[in-house]
């Protein structure tokens, strides 16, 4: 049948296996006010078409099931009822707070696994949609808004939502969705819904039954949550993330531009990880916990928040010179439950600085640590201590502290001013300029507990307590200590491979000597006694020596004790002999005099040069109190 609406356009209604009757605004024509479609089938149709422009229809009840209403150039004004089955539904625009209701009349048995509902629209604001326990192959409109503050758009199924695709119209609408998603069901597969490509921002909130394999946005606001009872695979917003996230596990969440999302996993997949990828521009105060591991996060930056997860494979912050983001991280690290022989952390690496007091509480192993700008404050180890950590490169280090139950491999830094680096076994610390830091090693049964320590500059303060032998410790500047009070120490209970110093003033070198709570010995020892085994003959300092600085004739050592069961060579330059002194286990036996292989000295200011042993049996050409053999 046609006839004109109230616009002068023509209008066309067809149906197809069924019965339509029509109620219009005029005897003659007029816009549909209501339709009532009867005497259908699932091989039913409906259609209306407009020529010429646009018209609408108010309401729309289908007592039975059609295969397809459509209606292109018409607006729905009121509801659609359909108590039956409907394979595919299209509309114009669809507004002003109605229902769309399909199915409510089915039960499970009336369903098979073929039917499903298409919904095509143009746009729609302030909409209910119900399809009960028919499956949603698709949702797809220019837009879909919320205008309404007094009642929140709807999408709810108690099946499964294949696709929803917003497109959004050049010029004319972004594409944002602001409907509510309520999906109670799922596909033979366990998913509730399997795509949703939004063009512009996701608005609104959406709850899962199962599992959701791809989200797609422009951006998704602060108001959003999203929540899946079971996992979902990708989230992807490619201006911002917002709002709030939640699932057993997240394959990946990516964003582009601003990350601000609570991200919350409640399980693990079979692989022990709950969140695969996390990539994002921007990360403020974001706070990211999971229950087991996270693959991969690479971000611009991460201000403040706090990470805790069982494991992370690796972090990257890379900044965006273009943006002028530095690539500073804050947040705090917790990685708990990794037992010693995995890794808690395969690596990290953070292109400019570490903000604030942040703390890395690490089991497990720790790889590479690459730390590009500044350090103040950070802690890697407070509690939890890594039984292993490969490697730890730092910037300028104000502060910081390193502790590692075990193998600390190669530890390097442009300065490190104060702090602590702790580990059992110690491979190396290698620091470009000043040094200040504590450093303890407990690895009595290796070769070494440190087997290498190299500093460009200065040694400004610190004790270092190495539980276990030392291999060379190297200090192209001075090691120089605030006062005589408060010298810097350098203590080893066994030998001492190698001391090799520009200069040193206020300083204590021990090897082999007292060191626990009752008898530790502070300074230089003053008698036998104060040896761990004085006839340990093993705990020897074989080489210390004294370069002097280019360019420079000052006293290069001055108010320093060296003191060991046995020495080697000792090698000085521009020496004060009046404060400090060497300190040595006296043998046993007074017939042999090896206690001292050799001390030489040379000043650079008169071209003096001597050397001297134990086994000479002359006496000490640098005074008579320098060099001290204990009884």
């Amino acid at each position: 049948m046609s006839f004109e609406d109230d616009n002068g356009n023509l209008v066309t209604v067809k149906v197809k296996y069924g019965h339509v009757t029509l109620y219009t605004t005029s005897a003659n024509g007029g816009n549909i006010t209501k339709m009532v479609v009867t005497n259908t089938g699932t091989s039913s149709t409906v259609s209306i078409h407009c020529s010429g422009g646009v018209t609408t229809i108010g309401e729309v009840i289908v007592l039975g099931s059609l295969k397809s209403f459509t209606a292109k150039t018409t607006d729905l004004l009121g509801d659609i009822v359909v108590d039956g089955k409907l394979a595919s539904l299209v509309l114009r625009n669809v507004a002003d707070g109605h229902l769309i209701d399909i199915g409510g009349g089915l039960t499970a048995a009336d369903i098979t696994t073929k039917d499903k509902v298409k919904m095509t629209f143009a746009k729609v604001a302030d909409k209910t949609l119900i399809s009960h326990l028919l499956p949603i192959s698709y949702v797809t409109a220019i837009e879909w808004l919320d205008t309404d503050v007094i009642e929140n758009d709807l999408i709810t199924t108690q099946s499964w939502i294949g696709k929803i695709t917003i497109k959004g119209k050049k010029y004319e609408s972004d594409g944002n969705f602001q409907a509510d998603l309520d999906i109670d069901g799922t596909n033979y597969k366990g998913y509730s819904l399997i795509t949703a490509k939004i063009a512009g921002e996701i608005g609104c909130n959406w709850n899962f039954a199962g599992d959701v394999s791809y989200i797609y946005a422009a951006s998704i606001s602060n108001d959003c949550t999203i929540n899946a009872a079971g996992f979902i695979k990708k989230i992807y917003a490619k201006n911002s993330l917002g709002g709030s996230i939640s699932a057993e596990w997240i394959g990946k969440v990516q964003t582009k531009g601003d990350l601000t999302a609570a991200i919350v996993a409640t399980a693990a997949n079979a692989k022990g990880m709950s969140i695969g990828a996390l990539y994002a521009g921007n990360v403020g105060d974001v706070s990211l916990s999971v229950p087991g591991g996270v693959k991969s996060i690479k971000v611009a930056e991460w201000l403040d928040g706090d990470i805790t997860a069982n494991w992370i494979g690796s972090i990257k912050v890379s900044g965006n010179r273009r943006a002028g983001i530095a690539g500073n991280f804050g947040a705090n690290v917790t990685l708990t439950g990794t037992p010693a022989e995995a890794y808690g952390l395969k690596s990290a690496k953070v292109y400019g600085n570490l903000l604030g007091s942040t703390v890395w509480e690490i089991d497990g192993k720790v790889g590479s640590v690459r730390i590009y700008g500044d350090v103040n404050g950070w802690v890697l180890g407070e509690i939890h201590k890594p039984s292993y950590i490969k490697s730890v490169k730092l910037g300028n280090v104000t502060e910081a502290t390193i502790r590692s139950q075990g193998y600390l491999g190669a530890v390097t830094a442009t300065q490190w001013q104060s702090g602590e680096i702790q580990g059992g076994y110690i491979k190396s610390i290698k620091v470009t300029g000043e040094f200040g830091a504590n450093v303890s090693a407990n690895s009595p049964n290796t070769k070494y507990a440190l087997a290498k320590a190299y500093i460009t500059g200065d040694v400004t303060s610190g004790v270092w307590e190495i539980i276990g032998n030392v291999g060379s410790v190297t200090v192209k500047g001075t090691v120089l200590g605030a006062d005589e009070l408060n010298p810097v120490t350098i203590r080893a209970t066994g030998s001492i491979s190698k001391i090799t110093l520009g200069a040193s003033k206020h300083a204590d070198f021990l090897a082999g000597v007292n060191y626990d709570d009752l008898l530790t010995v502070r300074g230089f020892p003053i008698g036998r006694a104060d040896f761990i085994d004085p006839t340990n003959t093993l705990a020897t300092i074989k080489l210390f020596k004294i370069s002097g600085i280019p360019g420079s004739n000052e006293t290069f050592f001055e108010d320093t004790n060296v003191s060991a069961v046995k020495f080697g060579k000792i090698m000085l330059r521009n020496a004060d002999f009046s404060e400090g002194g060497i300190f040595v286990a006296n043998s046993a036996d007074p017939l042999v005099n090896t206690e001292i292989y050799s001390v030489a000295h040379y000043n650079t200011n008169t071209g003096r040069k001597w050397s001297w042993s134990t086994k000479s049996g002359e006496a000490f050409p640098g005074g008579a109190d320098f060099v001290d053999l204990l009884a």
